[in-house]
């Protein structure tokens, strides 16, 4: 459940409070044995957004989280707060710079803090866009990572430290045909310390844990292409490589695919009536030492409007009952339709 609540004394200032609360209860049971967890997690973020002048855009806000744990007969607890800046700023038209930060206090680990930093530049005669970006990260062992599951077949580590990151990117966006097509390329690199990684312990049981990487990196490009091809018509295709390694070992990290693919296209058959259909695809993954099978799966859609504000939604996901696991152990869902009723008023 969500709720919030929102005041603009001016033009130029928004003060917004969200209030959140989550909770799941899980019950798992298989040949290698059953067990029940709960989740809670509460949290409100305060957020205030102040527009000086049309070149800068300043937000100021602070969240704290609750989260409470229980399995079977423990109860842990993963409490945090956090203070944020962020700036964007427009010296002159095309251009912009962004620059945040955050400093945030775990319960379990102490504080952190992090920051990011980004521009563009925008050629309007080309169509094109360059922008680049630099920031830092930082994640806290959760508690079934530190105190495990048992009845999973996941072990503790209470001798797990937090994971800290530092990365950049640099991206091209361009336009062709008038707008009718766009074209991105990205290349991404992050290293790590101390990075979190699943190890089997016992192939027989497949019983493993939560441990850190010393020191490891990821980079890769993603790229994407989109295009109206007439004026019903949207087509859109993406593709990611991804190279994950040990940076001690050499080795490849494990459950990190190094091809993903998405196609999708969608069509208005009248001004009321979209449909579509897309496929995914992930290829050359490993799941520790051993490679994982690829799957692709298939997904159609479609909704009307019924006017008033009132559409009807429908989506098949697993269109052809693909049988794979992004996680051995855990077979993925099977064919799953949605019907859903959206109204805007």
């Amino acid at each position: 459940m969500t709720a919030y609540a929102q005041y603009r004394p001016s033009s130029d200032f928004t003060s917004r409070l969200t209030t959140g609360w989550t909770h799941i209860d899980y019950s798992y049971a298989t040949d290698w044995g059953v067990s029940s967890t709960k989740n809670t997690r509460r949290v409100a973020d305060w957020q205030n957004t102040w527009t000086p002048c049309k070149a800068a855009e300043i937000v100021v806000g602070a969240d704290r989280e609750f989260t409470e744990n229980r399995v079977g007969p423990g109860n842990t607890n993963d409490n945090a707060t956090g203070l944020y800046l962020s700036t964007l700023l427009k010296p002159v038209q095309d251009l912009s710079f962004t620059l945040g930060g955050r400093n945030d206090h775990f319960s379990t680990v102490g504080s952190a803090n992090t920051w990011r930093t980004g521009a563009a530049y925008q050629f309007r005669q080309t169509g094109t866009t360059l922008r680049a970006s630099y920031g830092t990260g930082f994640s806290a062992p959760s508690s079934d990572d530190r105190f495990g599951v048992p009845s999973w077949g996941m072990l503790p580590n209470a001798g797990l430290v937090p994971e800290k990151s530092r990365g950049w990117d640099l991206g091209i966006a361009q336009a062709f045909l008038e707008g009718k097509v766009t074209a991105e390329l990205t290349y991404f690199n992050t290293r790590y310390r101390n990075l979190f990684e699943w190890e089997t312990v016992d192939f027989t049981t497949y019983e493993g844990r939560t441990i850190n990487r010393s020191r490891a990196s990821t980079s890769g490009i993603e790229a994407s292409i989109e295009a109206r091809l007439n004026g019903t018509l949207t087509a859109r295709f993406a593709y990611t490589y991804l190279d994950a390694t040990d940076d001690i070992s050499g080795a490849r990290l494990t459950r990190r695919p190094r091809h993903v693919g998405d196609i999708e296209i969608r069509s208005h058959l009248t001004k009321a009536w979209i449909v579509g259909a897309g496929a995914h695809v992930v290829a050359n993954r490993l799941e520790g030492a051993q490679p994982a099978e690829d799957y692709t799966t298939v997904r159609i859609f479609t909704s009307y409007d019924l006017g008033g504000g009132v559409r009807l939604k429908l989506r098949v996901e697993n269109l052809l009952d693909e049988k794979y696991e992004e996680v051995y152990g855990y077979p993925a869902l099977p064919l799953g339709v949605t019907a859903g009723v959206e109204w805007r008023f």
